[in-house]
Parts: structure tokens; sequence; C-alpha cells
């Protein structure tokens, strides 16, 4: 498990990113957490997922070669 923290004004927010052979691409409910997000422009928002999907938990299938996962981070 890759775990991510991002930090401003004196809080933290973190991601989390692994890898299990029976997950998929898409958000799992079993897997996945979306990312709760405040609506203070002083708090910190790092997460992961895809374009669609914000999420604090992101659990991919198991590694086959060089994998790609984009973070975003919002402030």
């Amino acid at each position: 498990m890759l775990i991510l923290k991002g930090n401003g004004n004196n809080i933290s927010s973190h991601t989390a990113i692994r890898f299990i052979e029976n997950a998929t691409q898409e958000v799992d409910r079993l897997y996945d957490v979306y990312k709760l997000f405040s609506d203070s422009p002083e708090i910190p928002n790092l997460y992961s997922g895809s374009d669609s999907e914000e999420l604090a938990l992101n659990t991919l299938p198991s590694i086959t070669g060089n994998e790609k996962v984009p973070v975003w981070f919002r402030a």
C-alpha cells in the first residue's frame, strides 16, 4: 500500500493506493473509499481515482507492469 500525505495550514490530507488481485479499475464497493471534501479553501485535499471518481482509498488490480495512477491535490 502506498500512502500519500499533503500538508497545508497545519492540516493534512491523505490518500492511499493499493493493489489487490480481485479489484477492478472501476470503483469497487468492497475495496474503494470515496473522498470526503471540505468546503473550506484553507483545507488541503489529496485524492486519487479517475476524472469522474475521487477516492481516498483507491484499490486497483494486481500490478502487471509499470502502472500509472493519477493523484490530485486541491487547496
